[in-house]
């Protein structure tokens, strides 16, 4: 049995606790990351208070994550074991409908939020999609990164910052 270690909220405006959980056998799209930093944003703060109405208890917030990759599932097929990797907001997505073949995987129906619904980041490890990892530049120090890791996410990805080392698209 594998167990993930963190540290979550068992009811609205609780503090954190230690909490572990079995994740259950790795999906063929899936990575697991051992975390080694987790910013915290405020939305991190408002799911703990379910000032939103969408917090279902216990559940591990974070979602701006800066790790390593220690297992990959069996269809991925650009990620590696050992490869420093960044999370944001979203860890899943259907993949197929219209939103997700135009890159707008936030507007999809299926869209899963990286600590909405399932556990996040401040943990040891975390699984999601592979699709929503992105490679960290060695220039990007992680504890650095971390915090950039919400909404700089996907502005990073479409300006190609994580695939060239910090290099503008625009440029």
């Amino acid at each position: 049995m594998s167990e993930i270690h963190g540290l979550a909220v068992h009811a609205a405006g609780a503090h954190l606790l230690a909490y572990k959980y079995d994740p259950g056998e790795l999906r063929g799209n899936d990575v697991e990351i051992k975390i080694s930093h987790c910013g915290v944003c405020h939305s991190d703060v408002h799911l703990i208070d379910n000032d939103w109405g969408i917090s279902k208890y216990p559940f591990i917030p974070g979602h701006e994550i800066v790790g390593t990759i220690v297992a990959v599932g069996s269809a991925v097929k650009d990620r590696t074991m050992g490869e420093r990797v960044g999370v944001g907001w979203q860890a899943d997505s259907c993949g197929i409908c219209e939103w997700c073949r135009q890159g707008k995987e936030q507007l999809c129906a299926k869209a899963q939020p990286t600590c909405v619904g399932r556990n996040g980041g401040f943990a040891d490890k975390v699984r999601l999609n592979s699709r929503f990892v992105v490679p960290m530049p060695a220039a990007l120090e992680s504890e650095s990164a971390a915090p950039l890791m919400c909404g700089g996410l996907r502005c990073m990805r479409r300006c190609a910052i994580m695939e060239c080392g910090l290099r503008r698209e625009w440029e």
